[in-house]
């Protein structure tokens, strides 16, 4: 049995998007919401862990230059997909985040990591490794957004 998060995405991806009572809604608002965060468009976007796309399509939407990228080549599919249908443009690559600074090229205003994906890297040497990944990716004073779900019941 293969429990790598490559595998887990790859075999979700069909159904992702399942998990949102309307995707489209949840790609507006993240869209949104996320805008508030890292600034106004044009700002040049590195998603590196996009998975469908409901971040990087509704920043792209909204006028962002986008890049996004994930270790599962499926969910990237999926995610190309869903932006061509919607008629929206940015463009895709499959990436680990450990390794942004070998495969993906140039430099970003802001790179963004949201829904979970950082927890699936299990030892503090994958955590530094993709961080310090990430933050070669980086203009000067660009900036990094990571989210991190917490599934736990209010106590």
């Amino acid at each position: 049995m293969n429990n790598s998060p490559q595998q887990f995405y790859d075999d979700l991806a069909d159904s992702y998007a399942f998990i949102f009572p309307d995707w489209q809604a949840a790609v507006e608002r993240q869209g949104d919401t996320i805008s508030k965060l890292i600034g106004e468009p044009p700002l040049a976007v590195l998603d590196c862990s996009c998975g469908i796309g409901t971040q990087a399509i509704g920043l792209a939407k909204l006028g962002y230059t986008v890049h996004a990228t994930d270790i599962s080549s499926k969910e990237v599919e999926k995610a190309k997909e869903t932006a061509d249908k919607m008629g929206v443009d940015l463009t895709f690559g499959i990436a680990d985040f450990r390794s942004l600074d070998d495969v993906v090229e140039g430099e970003y205003d802001v790179v963004i990591s949201f829904d979970n994906s950082l927890p699936h890297l299990l030892t503090d040497e994958d955590i530094t490794k993709a961080l310090n990944a990430m933050k070669t990716k980086l203009i000067d004073g660009g900036k990094l957004f990571i989210s991190i779900r917490d599934y736990a019941p209010p106590a």
